[in-house]
């Protein structure tokens, strides 16, 4: 029979049963491979240190980027100081200049037994004005007269103008005529406006008194003159005090407001046994 090739193995060889030699040759053949086997597990381990130390410095790298723009940015925050908000300017006042001639225009209403005056006027600023009510009447022989409003209360009221404007309140109330023209010989009262006249009043020079205090300021009477001198011109002007020494110039400025005079008729009815008409008589706004 043909005789099968011997087969070779290490192991017989590292055991000595193919001779010394090829023992010996075993020998060093583990030998490499426990060396390739170790420097291969060396390699991967070195590769991932490595790998640990990139990813480390890395890291450390941005770390420290944020945290120095984190400390400028609060160092900018804390160096920047927040300016307060300028103050608003005041809006210029403009120096009033005197007009060519002066006017008043007022207006009134009726509310709740009140009347209530608004008005517009190019006079200076703080200028003094006094506003009354009244309504006017008239005795069946007699001339006409005015009451005016205000029962149980002042029958004026004393306002300034501030930026062209002003208003006042009076109160609708009115006196009882039968008392006024009781035994008087013009006899008992045949007409009654139903309306009321609403007088503003711009009065100059002195009080009523001689050498009295003045009517005005001295920084309105410097726009106005000291007797009103300088409202000659202007519409509504009179004379006041035209037989004193310092005649002063005012304006009188009128509107019509209607107020309800049944209760005023009734009253005259049942007190003189005579019932007074209603009919507009011409008003005259004074003092």
């Amino acid at each position: 029979m043909r005789e099968m090739p011997k087969r070779l193995y290490l192991a017989d060889w590292a055991t000595g049963h193919r001779g010394k030699g090829r023992q010996w040759t075993a020998f060093g053949l583990y030998g490499l491979v426990v060396l390739f086997v170790i420097g291969g597990i060396a390699g991967c381990g070195s590769s991932n240190k490595r790998a640990q130390a990139v990813t480390s410095q890395t890291a450390g790298t941005t770390a420290s980027a944020t945290t120095a723009a984190t400390t400028t940015a609060d160092a900018t925050t804390a160096n920047t100081t927040i300016a307060p908000p300028a103050p608003r300017k005041p809006k210029p006042v403009k120096p009033y200049q005197r007009p060519a001639s002066f006017y008043i225009d007022a207006h009134g209403s009726v509310a709740r037994g009140h009347i209530l005056v608004t008005g517009t006027t190019n006079l200076p600023e703080s200028t003094a004005l006094t506003i009354n009510a009244e309504r006017a009447f008239k005795q069946t022989h007699g001339d006409e007269r005015i009451d005016f409003l205000g029962q149980n209360g002042p029958t004026e009221a004393h306002v300034s103008v501030h930026d062209g404007r002003f208003s006042g309140e009076l109160s609708s109330f009115e006196h009882d005529l039968s008392g006024l023209t009781q035994g008087d010989p013009g006899g008992p009262v045949g007409t009654v406006d139903p309306d009321a006249d609403v007088c503003t009043i711009l009065y100059t020079g002195r009080d009523e008194a001689v050498n009295g205090p003045w009517q005005q300021t001295p920084q309105v009477r410097a726009e106005l003159g000291n007797y009103g001198e300088h409202l000659r011109g202007s519409p509504n002007v009179g004379t006041f005090g035209s037989l004193t020494k310092h005649p002063s110039l005012d304006i009188l400025a009128s509107v019509r407001v209607p107020l309800d005079a049944s209760a005023l008729v009734q009253d005259l009815t049942t007190h003189d046994n005579f019932a007074p008409q209603l009919a507009p008589l011409p008003n005259v706004c004074g003092p």
